[in-house]
């Protein structure tokens, strides 16, 4: 059974596998987030390294997810490291906003969103974008999950979640995309 992602700050009064959603505990012995090798000339201009536009080795994420908490989460425990700059939207329309502002090393992203589905938001990304895509969501049947991969995403995480594989698997994209 994987630890649940739960909202209360206590521990668990049954002293089973939950884990507290202050999970700082869980990820303090982590090493720091993966980050893209550094860009050469010829890979600066392309939307895989933006980081080099920027000037700096921190990988940035754009955290898609309509859930101040879970996104509050995301967050906290991937920039722990040090090496990742993450940057919240909690819509699809806000999500492309900052997309195209500015490119992310990689998108997180729920595919309930409350003015669209996750899934039509990453064909719209995929048609001008490879930039990595992790869907992090509650659907979890297996049709859900195929139809996410198809569409383009390049990996799938379900709800509820641990932080430590959830931080394994951006090391693990972006490690496939660099």
């Amino acid at each position: 059974m994987r630890p649940a992602v739960t909202k209360s700050n206590e521990p668990p009064a049954n002293n089973s596998s939950e884990t507290p959603y202050n999970a700082v505990r869980l990820i303090a012995d982590l090493p720091p987030c993966g980050r893209a090798p550094p860009a050469t000339p010829e890979s600066a201009s392309r939307s895989r390294t933006p980081q080099a536009a920027r000037g700096t080795d921190k990988t940035r994420v754009l955290v898609v997810e309509d859930e101040s908490d879970i996104a509050g989460l995301i967050k906290h425990t991937l920039e722990r490291g040090g090496d990742a700059w993450v940057e919240v939207a909690q819509s699809g329309d806000q999500a492309l906003k900052l997309s195209s502002e500015q490119p992310p090393d990689l998108i997180i992203l729920d595919l309930n969103l409350p003015d669209g589905d996750g899934v039509e938001l990453c064909r719209r990304i995929r048609k001008t974008s490879d930039v990595p895509i992790l869907m992090l969501t509650a659907r979890d049947e297996d049709v859900d999950k195929i139809i996410g991969l198809e569409v383009g995403a390049d990996d799938y995480l379900t709800k509820p979640f641990n932080p430590r594989e959830l931080v394994a698997r951006v090391k693990s994209v972006l490690r496939r995309s660099s």
